[in-house]
């Protein structure tokens, strides 16, 4: 794991420069605390998830694709996370669904 600080930085990188689901790989970033402290239970969250997916069809895999884009998926995450923590929209959303 990258030489983390108790200054906010990774590496010697700013924690803030990190994306959102970057910053949950350490207990002490901003987010990971704001994690806990909402949801100070989340496996049990986990847990009933995975119980209401048992019987549920597996995704499908694409033919041509060995894996997901994991860096689109981490985008997404990221700007959701956001979005539920209060963010603005940004100027791309407001373009792309104005009338």
């Amino acid at each position: 794991m990258a030489d983390v600080g108790r200054d906010g930085t990774v590496a010697g990188r700013p924690m803030i420069e990190l994306s959102l689901t970057g910053q949950l790989k350490y207990d002490f970033s901003p987010i990971s605390q704001f994690m806990a402290a909402r949801l100070p239970y989340s496996q049990n969250l986990v847990g009933d998830y995975q119980a209401r997916i048992v019987g549920l069809p597996h995704p499908v895999q694409p033919i041509d694709v060995q894996y997901p884009n994991w860096s689109a998926l981490g985008h997404a995450i990221d700007y959701r996370l956001r979005l539920s923590l209060g963010g603005q929209l940004g100027l791309a959303v407001v373009a792309g669904v104005a009338p």
